[in-house]
């Protein structure tokens, strides 16, 4: 054996560090002649997603071809499940089905989240072959839209426990229950046993909440149904935009704003009404085709989600609010008396802009206005407010006509709300007179376009006609109390203008008088006989300048034609009468003394007749007195710009007083 030389331990350190360094030196000079390069950090990631959809995609294809086998295994069982070979494998068909619709959850579920599209549309096959799309409408709605609309509502309540809250919304899955074919739920039956406290008013609003949902859930309803919606998917069955995100809306809405769908604040609630049509306006445009239109408003859930607005109470609330409004106008306190009922129905209005005159007419103005304002109407229940209107109508119309009937009876006890007609005078009488004018001339010109334009543009053509006509047809039933209320109003001025006609009677005692001389103007009376009507049709003069002015003026033209021809001819009437009266009775009384003074032989010859010196008799100074009186009665009627000659009682009156020779009507 040959001897090796002792090395010392230092010496062979110091070796061993030379080997090493000239080893490194040379990979540092390979390294830097040829860089190493490595995947970039994104690339692997790109690749590591794509082996796993390219397994997913795999997995979902092999689901589809084991749920078509399935599909098939399910028919034969069905039709064999009688054989003693088909109960003895029932068990394992069961375990067998509760494997893959865990397998089919979690592979659809994964697609979702990814947004791998072979792989949601091959688990959707799956799905239908199983006839078990109700299944995947209720995985989409829990495992998607629940955390979405969780999300976005926690964003509007501050944003605090939004994760929490989303994680709750989604829930837990039962991985191993089979799949149950159509077993969809009510959001409304779900939703009561899990109510929120009473938010505040501007947390109870609904228009911001649809709008971060609509932002939410936008893009990922656009994906799945794009896939639904294909010509060759087959994927017809699922109705996502119903069973999956209005469900869970409907559902997550009445967890966090119960208050919202309350109708106990009317304003509030058509606001969130409204947002609400809105809202299915926008998942309405999902819709590629009117059968999925159709098909979409069909579903149960489109069906409860409305029923959760009860409209019968919101009507209800605006009825009692609008229909209160014009009682209480209309209707005096139970405790006031004919006059207290008279001024506060009969009260001038305290703003009037529309040409009304009396505050009751006001108050109905703006109730048929409020009917179908925006922020009251509601087309669905357009029927219901087209009864309100022309409930409004008759109810106004029924007031006048008490009022005019009462006081033609003069008692209201036959009828009820007439008592503001027992104490009325006639310029309270014109003022409604003027205010069924304009009420009926409104309703005709504008009121009933504005209402047929709310409508909307989808109501029928007829329909809008029928609504114009009852509209109409109602204006027309104010128009025609024109006449009871004119007639009436007639009525009490010709009564107060007769009572002037009292001292015609007197004009046969006063000239009885001996050596009374004959009549050479008229009497004193004639002056007054129309001035009740000319107090009536002039009224206040300060108050009447004021509406000129204001181009409101009570009395137009018509109104005061019509009061004139019927005051005139009445006063004229009783005029004949009463001429005719006391000529005949002069008559009488004059034949009555000639035939005594023939009878009694005292009479001296060439003795004078009743006339006296003048030549005229008794009679024929009373029938002389008359005829200037008729006179100057003609001329008062020209004042009211109505000739004598076209008042038919007083070519009578003037045939009964006019001499012989003055037959031809002369003023």
């Amino acid at each position: 054996m040959r001897f090796q030389p002792t090395v010392s331990r230092k010496t062979a350190r110091s070796r061993l560090w030379k080997t090493t360094d000239r080893h490194l030196c040379c990979r540092r000079r390979q390294e830097r002649l040829v860089p190493r390069t490595w995947p970039p950090y994104s690339a692997t990631i790109k690749t590591r997603r794509d082996a796993e959809r390219e397994l997913e995609e795999a997995r979902s294809r092999l689901l589809e071809r084991i749920a078509s086998e399935m599909n098939r295994l399910n028919f034969y069982v069905a039709k064999g499940k009688d054989l003693p070979f088909v109960r003895s494998v029932e068990g394992r068909i069961r375990q067998a089905s509760s494997t893959l619709a865990s397998h089919l959850r979690r592979c659809l579920e994964r697609g979702l989240h990814q947004r791998w599209r072979r792989v949601v549309y091959h688990c959707l096959r799956a799905f239908a072959s199983l006839d078990a799309a109700a299944d995947a409408e209720e995985l989409f709605r829990r495992a998607v839209i629940a955390p979405l609309v969780a999300q976005a509502l926690a964003a509007g309540a501050g944003g605090k426990g939004g994760a929490a809250a989303a994680a709750a919304a989604a829930g837990q899955y039962q991985e191993n229950t089979p799949l149950s074919p159509k077993s969809p739920s009510s959001p409304t039956s779900s939703s009561s046993s899990s109510s929120s406290s009473a938010a505040t008013a501007s947390g109870d609003l609904l228009q911001e909440v649809y709008e971060r949902i609509r932002q939410a859930v936008s893009e990922v309803c656009g994906f799945v149904l794009d896939i639904v919606a294909a010509a060759d998917a087959g994927l017809h069955v699922f109705q996502f935009l119903a069973a999956s995100v209005l469900k869970e809306v409907s559902l997550a809405l009445h967890r966090s704003h119960a208050a919202a769908f309350s109708p106990g604040r009317p304003a509030q609630f058509l606001l969130n009404y409204k947002a609400s049509l809105d809202f299915l306006a926008f998942l309405e445009g999902f819709c590629t085709s009117r059968e999925a239109l159709a098909s979409f408003r069909s579903h149960p859930c489109y069906t409860d989600f409305l029923k959760g607005w009860n409209l019968a109470v919101y009507y209800a609330s605006r009825f009692r609010e609008i229909a209160g409004l014009l009682d209480d106008a209309l209707v005096p306190p139970a405790a006031s008396s004919a006059a207290a009922a008279a001024r506060v129905a009969v009260q001038r209005a305290v703003a009037p802009g529309v040409g009304l005159a009396l505050q009751a007419s006001v108050v109905l103005w703006e109730a048929l206005q409020r009917c179908w304002h925006p922020a009251v109407f509601i087309p669905c229940i357009a029927d219901k407010f087209l009864r309100l209107t022309l409930q409004l109508l008759a109810r106004f119309s029924k007031w006048v006509t008490a009022g005019v009937a009462a006081r033609r009876a003069g008692t209201a006890a036959d009828s009820p709300g007439g008592e503001w007609g027992l104490a009325a005078t006639p310029e309270d009488l014109a003022l409604v007179w003027h205010d069924l004018l304009v009420l009926s001339s409104n309703i005709r010109a504008a009121y009933v376009g504005e209402l047929v334009q709310q409508l909307g543009p989808g109501v029928a053509g007829e329909v809008r006609a029928a609504v114009r006509g009852e509209v109409e047809s109602a204006a027309d039933g104010l128009h025609a109390l024109t006449a009871h209320v004119a007639a009436l109003l007639s009525d009490i001025t010709a009564d107060r203008c007769i009572e002037v006609l009292r001292p015609v009677r007197a004009i046969a005692a006063m000239y009885r008088v001996p050596s009374r001389p004959p009549p050479t103007r008229h009497s004193h009376y004639v002056p007054g006989v129309l001035q009740p009507l000319k107090v009536v049709l002039e009224g206040d003069k300060q108050r009447a300048a004021a509406a000129a002015a204001a181009g409101e003026e009570v009395w137009s033209e018509e109104m005061r034609a019509v009061v004139v021809a019927q005051v005139v001819e009445r006063v004229t009437q009783k005029f004949d009468e009463l001429a005719k009266e006391v000529v005949a009775t002069a008559r009488r009384t004059e034949s009555s003394l000639k035939l005594l003074q023939q009878r009694s032989m005292k009479r001296p010859p060439g003795a004078a007749d009743a006339g006296g010196a003048s030549g005229m008799s008794d009679t024929d100074k009373i029938i002389g007195q008359l005829f200037l009186d008729v006179q100057e009665y003609g001329r008062i009627i020209r004042t009211f710009r109505l000739e004598p000659t076209t008042v038919a009682p007083f070519a009578s009156l003037w045939a009964s007083v006019a001499p012989a020779d003055r037959q031809e009507m002369s003023f």
